[in-house]
């Protein structure tokens, strides 16, 4: 039986009540699809369990047996529980991540604790970066994404797509100012959209009308707002530097768009690359197909298949 544990067990009653407020946040924000964060990864992988009728216990309240399998996606006390738990043989094998920690040092290192059979991240390039922090956790990552809600994030067909979409999450403000002006020189309509200031009903009404996404983000794990404007059947123009100054550190194998493709659509590097492939991809907007991408790569239920078959290969 699998195990998905993001908050601890409880053992008192302190505990309880934390347990039980840390339930409702999980379950509340994953029923109304909040994006982002492991909020958004759990609610992936449980819908996608269910689709697929595969049977786990979510954060149990209390441990009635021995498990095969525990997965702590996220909470680092869930994970210091579990390696306890398996030191007492209550467990025969963890798998943790991909949303516990920024860097795979922090907490002491857990990451390389030899009770932590699996590591999962969400793209080769988190993979090489927590590498290049934590070298002894190399032989245990495995690249694992989460998949989105293929029927909710569908396109209205019947709504004209006139409109260009900037997604504005990390950029800095001359970039937005010159893809603002680009538009403007050439007469697009546009909105802007910010990370962290909308919620799905007006992201979802966003794509409807949209006919295409300038993303500007400097770094994404994932990146989950694009798999759900490709679901819309939305190509993105993905601003990807491949470079990233974070917390006092460089890493240069970096993506803003790791799962795009050319289905989906293209990425600039430079703003002066822009105007030529936006003028190219609203001329070709026919050639792209992002929906026909998502449904065969990144839905709830395939994200979750694939988690299956990870696990199957360590039990």
């Amino acid at each position: 039986m699998l195990v998905i544990l993001t908050t601890p067990i409880p053992d008192n009653l302190n505990s309880l009540l934390r347990y039980l407020y840390l339930r409702f946040l999980s379950l509340f924000f994953i029923k109304h699809r909040y994006t982002g964060g492991h909020f958004a990864v759990l609610r992936s992988v449980l819908m996608g369990f269910k689709k697929n009728r595969t049977p786990f216990v979510f954060n149990p309240i209390a441990l009635k047996s021995n498990y095969d399998i525990v997965w702590v996606p996220a909470g680092i006390d869930a994970l210091n529980q579990a390696v306890k738990l398996k030191k007492q043989g209550l467990i025969k094998k963890i798998l943790a991540g991909p949303n516990l920690m920024v860097w795979s040092s922090d907490y002491d290192g857990i990451l390389a604790n030899p009770m932590i059979d699996r590591v999962l991240l969400p793209s080769q390039w988190t993979v090489t970066a927590y590498i290049e922090d934590l070298p002894i956790i190399k032989n245990k990552i495995t690249v694992w994404y989460a998949g989105v809600d293929e029927t909710y994030w569908q396109p209205d067909l019947g709504v004209k797509k006139d409109l260009i979409l900037i997604y504005n999450k990390s950029g800095d403000p001359e970039t937005l100012r010159t893809v603002e002006n680009l538009l403007r020189t050439n007469r697009h309509d546009y909105l802007i959209i910010t990370y962290g200031q909308y919620n799905k009903k007006y992201y979802k009404h966003c794509l409807n009308r949209t006919l295409l996404i300038i993303f500007i983000s400097s770094h994404e794990s994932q990146g989950l707002a694009l798999a759900e404007a490709w679901s819309m059947n939305v190509p993105t123009l993905c601003w990807d530097p491949g470079s990233l100054e974070f917390l006092g550190r460089s890493y240069s194998e970096v993506s803003s768009c790791p799962y795009l493709s050319d289905q989906s659509g293209l990425r600039w590097k430079d703003v002066s690359q822009l105007p030529e492939l936006l003028a190219g991809m609203i001329r070709d907007i026919q050639d792209y197909s992002p929906r026909k991408w998502l449904l065969n790569n990144m839905t709830d239920q395939i994200s979750a298949r694939n988690l299956t078959s990870i696990i199957d290969k360590i039990i």
